[in-house]
């Protein structure tokens, strides 16, 4: 087989298609039981097979057993196009009729609602439901397995978005290859400042504490709403516009396509939309990078109204992490060891450029 031109078995041929049928392939299948292979060819493959997928699945719960941290759980996933920056969702686990909500799904959640019911982690984990309520109303669930990002290096294999995929090493040269053609931006001044945040947020304390939706809470409790209202994202964003680099806040700013809404960007500049996003993990930066690709498809589409056209598509990540080396004066994001990131980065360039638009990459780093 070459990529998806050929692909025969000598047991399945009818000789009588085509004359010297027969003489082809068994001269190809010799070349490749005996000669040195030229040209490697990477592979990705969806695993379909039921009985592999439930092999995968053992040397996840392996995993899981020895090492709870090993997985990671997809934001993207919960939110999708059906729930998008609403102040007053919660997320409920469910196993059974075992249930409790909490602020997120994460492995702090997850970790104490299989402690707090007596859970087994390696059998009762994939069993989990995760119910999202905006309102007070149940609007959205799903198995946590959809919600699950993991790689088992042994067997080269990885679980997102509720698929099993396989591939090989030559797969992860080809991966390094096609990441490294993306142009990537630093700009230091431009870090996220723990510090002006914690000072922004008590700002904003002192300013909005007496409003009458936190009559009747306590100090602590508002503090709390407060950051939940201004988190990074949202306080990173506004703190770019007063930069005087010409850049627009659109964060939370959701255009209507068919029954759904879609934030098309974070941050606008002339020609240049991004989507910003914090983390240091696979399932926290592929937030940005769907984000990005459901919009400017609907850009593409012309279903979204945007003032100017648009050249560049950016992924703004800003890095919970030591920074990365740098290459060619310019972070090596090769060097993220994330490699479902990886994956979806090397989709979501290619599509961009199909489109017709330039895709890029900016750097930040989370200063303490």
């Amino acid at each position: 087989m070459f990529g998806n031109g050929l692909h025969f078995s000598v047991a399945k041929v009818c000789t009588f298609i085509l004359p010297n049928t027969a003489d082809i392939i068994n001269h190809t299948e010799n070349i490749i039981l005996n000669e040195k292979e030229l040209v490697k060819i990477p592979y990705f493959k969806l695993v379909k097979d039921e009985g592999e997928i439930n092999k995968l699945k053992e040397l996840m719960k392996k995993d899981i057993e020895n090492d709870f941290m090993l997985i990671d759980f997809s934001e993207y996933q919960i939110h999708a196009t059906r729930i998008v920056f609403n102040d007053n969702h919660e997320y409920e686990l469910k196993y059974n009729d075992k249930k409790k909500k909490y602020d997120g799904v994460n492995h702090e959640a997850v970790k104490s609602f299989i402690e707090e019911f007596n859970l087994n982690e390696r059998d009762d984990l994939l069993d989990i439901k995760v119910v999202v309520w905006v309102d007070g109303k149940s609007v959205y669930t799903t198995a946590i397995e959809n919600l699950i990002f993991y790689t088992n290096e042994e067997s080269s294999s990885l679980l997102s978005d509720g698929s099993w995929y396989i591939y090989n090493e030559d797969y992860l040269q080809y991966l390094n290859d096609s990441i490294i053609e993306i142009p990537v931006e630093y700009e230091e001044n431009l870090n996220y400042s723990k510090a002006n945040h914690e000072q922004f947020l008590q700002q904003k304390f002192q300013e909005e504490q007496g409003d009458s939706i936190y009559k009747k809470l306590k100090p602590d409790e508002i503090r709390k709403k407060l950051k939940q209202k201004y988190y990074k994202e949202r306080y990173y964003n506004e703190w770019l516009v007063e930069q005087g680099q010409g850049f627009t806040n659109f964060d939370r700013d959701l255009q209507a396509i068919g029954k759904h809404k879609v934030e098309v960007m974070d941050i606008y500049r002339e020609k240049e939309m991004f989507a910003v996003k914090f983390g240091s993990t696979s399932s926290k930066l592929c937030y940005a990078v769907d984000q990005s690709l459901e919009a400017i498809r609907a850009y593409h589409r012309r279903e979204v109204a945007i003032e100017t056209k648009i050249d560049n598509v950016y992924l703004w990540f800003v890095l919970e992490r030591s920074d990365l080396p740098l290459l060619n004066g310019s972070p090596d994001i090769n060097k993220l060891n994330l490699l479902i990131l990886k994956n979806k980065l090397d989709q979501w360039k290619k599509e961009v450029r199909l489109l017709g638009y330039r895709p890029m990459i900016k750097i930040n780093y989370s200063r303490d």
